[in-house]
């Protein structure tokens, strides 16, 4: 009977928890259990940023082989220039830079530490005065100056900026210096592969700034909702976002979807309830696995469809970053602190995602089309035409990819393409007809 119950508590404890996790807390040597932020050095290092603005509190900690070492403003000599910790980042040669700052409590600025001396740069010597808030995002550009975003989404929230780290030059990029702008409640900035900078805003949009032209999408736009809360870019260029505010029968819930260039797509359209989630977060890895943090959950999302993994009495986890098989994310409501996935233990059963279907429009030639197929593929995909036509096939930034012509080709992408949307335009003397060709390797 002992045995039969001991059996029973295991099969319980793998259905639930099918996979291992760890929770570390100040009891094990954490600045602060409020983490915003993880960043892993190239020697493993792992630096965790905290705050707690309820509080005013928090601070840094390295986590390294001698285990935890934390940081704050008293002893670091000023050096961390507030202890409420934003955001921390690693420069190309090793520097750590972190974010600090509160409205109420102290202004804060931007620290640098090369593991010897701290090098501050207060708010009021960036900016003139102390009305940023505080800096609470930082992000290095494809040059290596560091993007500043000051009121970390509150009512204080101030320009985006731009620092040279060598130089120590310090420009406004959108915005002003002198006085809070409310729409720059931006709480995330991801500095895309094609080098234009994405701003998701707390109430007011999506921005994108593509060397001086700015333009903001807004609901009018597509977008599902204006709360737009993490962004993060796939391997395919797809643009991933995180929308909070989205009503539903009455009731806010949040909304996870991704813009391949043409439209906005909901990927767990009619597999995953649109009430599922409240203010998701989103964090893509090396091998373009999208993490997904919501309340007590977390969703990972491949080619081959998604895992959902719960976690116990825990509320709105953020993915921050993976390594060595861990993935660390962080936790700022019920259960607070650093929590470190073993994804090696995870139990990769995939649940399929709906294909995506396109509507080709109305009004293209009625005599003249052609056909795709298989789509979705994987290694080649057959091209046909009622007639000789010239395909031409591009990415969803409008770079062509290649050029096959004929009433019937075979289109196989080379090795180094890959997954994502693509665009065939089919051109003959009837006209013109494009199609999307999805590419999964």
């Amino acid at each position: 009977m002992r045995i039969l119950v001991l059996l029973m508590m295991l099969v319980l404890v793998t259905t639930i928890f099918p996979f291992e996790y760890v929770r570390y807390t100040t009891a094990d040597g954490l600045a602060n259990n409020y983490v915003r932020d993880v960043a892993i050095a190239d020697d493993g290092t792992i630096w965790i940023a905290s705050a707690f603005d309820v509080s005013f509190t928090g601070g840094l900690t390295k986590w390294d082989s001698n285990g935890f070492t934390s940081y704050y403003t008293w002893n670091t000599d000023g050096g961390l220039l507030c202890n409420t910790v934003h955001q921390v980042e690693l420069d190309t040669v090793g520097n750590i830079w972190v974010s600090s700052g509160h409205p109420i409590s102290c202004t804060g600025g931007i620290s640098r530490f090369d593991g010897l001396t701290w090098t501050s740069f207060t708010v009021e010597e960036l900016y003139g005065d102390s009305l940023a808030g505080g800096i609470y995002k930082l992000a290095f550009d494809h040059t290596g100056n560091l993007l500043l975003v000051s009121g970390g989404g509150s009512d204080f929230g101030g320009p985006l900026c731009k620092f040279n780290i060598t130089t120590h030059e310090f420009s406004i990029i959108h915005g002003y210096a002198d006085e809070p702008v409310d729409f720059y409640r931006i709480v995330d900035v991801l500095v895309a592969s094609d080098s234009s900078v994405w701003l998701p805003n707390r109430r007011d949009g999506l921005l994108h700034i593509v060397d001086s032209t700015k333009t903001l999408y807004t609901v009018d736009d597509g977008l599902i909702s204006n709360y737009c809360n993490s962004v993060d870019e796939d391997s395919s260029r797809n643009l991933w976002v995180g929308f909070s505010r989205v009503y539903h029968s009455g009731v806010n819930y949040g909304r996870v979807m991704y813009f391949d260039g043409i439209e906005w797509i909901n990927p767990f359209h009619g597999v995953v309830s649109d009430t599922a989630f409240r203010c998701p977060s989103i964090k893509i890895d090396e091998y373009n696995r999208k993490w997904i943090g919501d309340r007590n959950k977390m969703f990972c999302i491949s080619d081959t469809g998604y895992v959902q993994l719960n976690y116990e009495h825990v509320s709105y986890l953020a993915p921050f970053a993976l390594a060595d098989n861990k993935l660390y994310a962080g936790a700022v409501a019920v259960s607070p602190g650093l929590y470190v996935t073993d994804v090696s233990t995870i139990d990769w059963d995939w649940t399929p995602l709906p294909p995506y279907s396109v509507e080709e429009p109305d009004d293209l030639p009625k005599e003249f089309d052609i056909d795709v197929y298989p789509n979705p593929f994987n290694s080649s995909c057959n091209l046909s035409s009622n007639e000789q036509s010239q395909f031409t096939i591009y990415d969803i930034q409008g770079k062509k990819i290649e050029t096959l012509e004929g009433r019937e080709v075979s289109w196989k992408p080379q090795d180094g393409l890959g997954s994502g949307v693509y665009i065939v335009n089919a051109d003959n003397r009837r006209g013109s007809v494009p199609k999307r060709l999805i590419h999964i390797k």
